[in-house]
């Protein structure tokens, strides 16, 4: 599990992350979690999206970039962009 923004993190907030397709895969899905422990499972599942009809590169991977965004009523932006392409997709979570 990857720690994207910290808890108490001040609002609005930002970061952006590079990561990779599994290779060959032409599909990605991004899962957007609440919480700090190593277990996924431990973690509380706020929503996940997918990216479909990626090209991937050389080494059979595409190169995205996932950008986290908290704005100043906590409402958190996740949108992910195939770097080469420039498809994007995109989900809004606020949390009740």
């Amino acid at each position: 599990m990857l720690v994207i923004i910290p808890r108490n993190t001040s609002v609005p907030a930002s970061k952006k992350k590079i990561v990779y397709s599994p290779k060959g895969s032409t599909l990605v899905t991004i899962s957007v979690y609440q919480g700090e422990h190593n277990k996924v499972k431990d973690n509380i599942l706020l929503g996940k999206f997918n990216l479909r009809g990626l090209t991937p590169g050389i080494n059979g991977q595409s190169q995205l970039e996932v950008c986290f965004n908290v704005d100043a009523n906590g409402i958190l932006h996740v949108s992910a962009q195939e770097i080469s392409t420039g498809q994007t997709k995109s989900i809004t979570i606020a949390r009740n």
